[in-house]
């Protein structure tokens, strides 16, 4: 059979397929709906961040070294300051240790306090200045939700829980009471026990290079604390660890644990920032000639569990 010729009048037009045949074109996706704003800025907010992070940073490294320069001058000076102040001791019965659950065979261990850049009254790993030495701390609270504020954050009323303004995931956490008692703490409750280190610090002053770094960066003028008061309130910031995290340097309460360290203080005890209780900071390498001593309440899973940080123990346990 002939095959029928394709002429003008016989054009061939092959069939489009409709779109409807091809696919739907795809509507744009809206925007996730926002439900909570934790920290709201603008492209131009970013662009100044970005221009001023150098030179802020730079500014915090030369005003740690500034006032690390003159506490080096006058280090004895305030080592004796610190050692003339009273210390305190403490009954522990009853208070607490909070550690992750990985942790609990070793819940009396301050090696933890070594990571990252420390805790409040501590240096970690990450912190390199060069006149630092990382040293560790053990950290105990008055009663489990002090403990559980300070590692968390304080319970939040609204539809954010704890872990989320914390920006962290929700995890397990082992609670070990404790019994004992500790000696010759630095009793930062008391802001009057802060007026013999002020008295030094006092004569400590700013470069006009600093004072014409701030204005650059329109930041307030350096300045040092003057008041016992002040003081108090600064060392027991919430922020501290934006210093160390942001400028790679210690925030001041850091660089006084490490004063409270080398004048031999067992630790310092101190008000929670997430409450009115009490929490204390141990220097575990100051154990070995003293009588404090902490102990978990009740029995160990096994007996591999060092259930006990007093002088004969403390090296095994950072």
């Amino acid at each position: 059979m002939r095959k029928p010729v394709v002429g003008k009048k016989h054009r061939h037009n092959p069939t489009i397929p409709s779109r409807r045949i091809q696919g739907r074109r795809s509507s744009a996706k809206k925007p996730p709906e926002i439900k909570y704003v934790l920290d709201p800025f603008t492209d131009v907010d970013l662009r100044t961040w970005k221009k001023t992070d150098a030179s802020l940073t730079e500014y915090q490294i030369r005003f740690f070294y500034h006032l690390e320069a003159r506490r080096a001058t006058r280090r004895q000076e305030i080592l004796e300051a610190l050692q003339n102040v009273t210390s305190v001791e403490q009954d522990i019965s009853q208070w607490v240790r909070l550690v992750s659950y990985k942790y609990s065979l070793n819940p009396l261990s301050s090696r933890g306090s070594l990571n990252l850049y420390g805790g409040r009254f501590n240096f970690g790993r990450d912190l390199v200045c060069a006149s630092l030495m990382h040293f560790n701390a053990l950290y105990l609270a008055s009663d489990k939700e002090t403990a559980y504020n300070e590692r968390v954050g304080i319970k939040s009323t609204g539809k954010l829980d704890r872990f989320d303004l914390a920006l962290q995931k929700e995890a397990s956490f082992s609670t070990f009471l404790l019994e004992g008692r500790v000696f010759n703490l630095f009793d930062l409750t008391s802001a009057d026990n802060l007026r013999p280190f002020i008295k030094v610090t006092n004569g400590f002053g700013i470069s006009p290079e600093l004072k014409q770094m701030a204005i650059d960066l329109t930041i307030d003028s350096p300045h040092m604390i003057s008041s016992a008061k002040e003081l108090k309130a600064h060392l027991m910031t919430s922020n501290w660890r934006r210093w160390p995290m942001q400028y790679d340097v210690p925030y001041n309460s850091q660089v006084f644990g490490e004063l409270l360290l080398r004048t031999e203080y067992d630790g310092v005890i101190y008000h929670s920032t997430q409450g009115t209780d009490k929490y204390i900071a141990i220097f575990p390498e100051n154990l070995k000639n003293s009588d404090t001593s902490i102990h978990i309440a009740g029995d160990p899973p096994n007996e591999s569990v060092i259930t006990h940080l007093d002088s004969d123990t403390w090296r095994d346990l950072i």
